[in-house]
């Protein structure tokens, strides 16, 4: 007997959704803060646009590994990060709580709807997913801010910046954990005598 297809939320949701919505809300915030400790070295637009941006390694990594819930957590901890530790208007944690979601999920939804049950998560795959979520953040973030009337508009230098800033961020964390991982005996390759 043929199994019913999922539903697209079926598809994207894990079983348990709301441990990992709570884990990546939590794991963002933490990288964050630590992005946060590092700014002065790596901010192009203090506060907005850096030129390594380490959280957005946690945004790829939240939505291949829990889709939906994975970007809902984004979302929860960028609202946090905005409304609780920033003290930002709601409205303006809301909508870069939003655009921090979205335009990871986007990016993935576009990688499976042009690669179907076909798409195998290699490393050049996922440097695709990299790169097209450097332009989809990027241009959401920009409308965001455009929509919001900031005061110090985001020019499009700025979100090319912006573009490359998370694009480094993943490829460098990316870099570190796997550097990491060589290390751990688990990982290890072995050594021939």
């Amino acid at each position: 007997m043929a199994s019913k297809p999922k539903s697209i939320l079926e598809d994207w949701l894990p079983d348990r959704p709301l441990p990992w919505l709570a884990g990546f809300a939590l794991l963002y915030v933490v990288v964050f803060l630590v992005q946060d400790r590092i700014s002065g070295l790596v901010d192009v637009l203090p506060g907005r646009i850096a030129v390594v941006f380490l959280p957005a390694f946690v945004r790829v990594v939240a939505v291949v590994v829990a889709g939906l819930a994975g970007a809902a957590g984004i979302s929860l901890g960028s609202v946090v990060i905005n409304a609780v530790l920033y003290q930002q208007p709601w409205e303006i944690a809301g909508a870069v709580a939003i655009a921090s979601g979205l335009g990871v999920f986007l990016s993935y939804w576009t990688l499976r709807m042009a690669f179907g049950e076909k798409l195998a998560l290699t490393l050049p795959m996922l440097m695709v997913l990299a790169v097209l979520y450097s332009a989809f953040n990027a241009m959401i973030h920009g409308l965001a801010w455009e929509l919001l009337g900031f005061d110090q508009q985001a020019t499009m230098a700025d979100l090319a910046l912006m573009m490359v800033g998370d694009l480094a961020g993943v490829v460098l964390a990316f870099a570190l954990l796997s550097l990491f991982l060589r290390r751990l005996p688990l990982f290890a390759k072995p050594v021939n005598k």
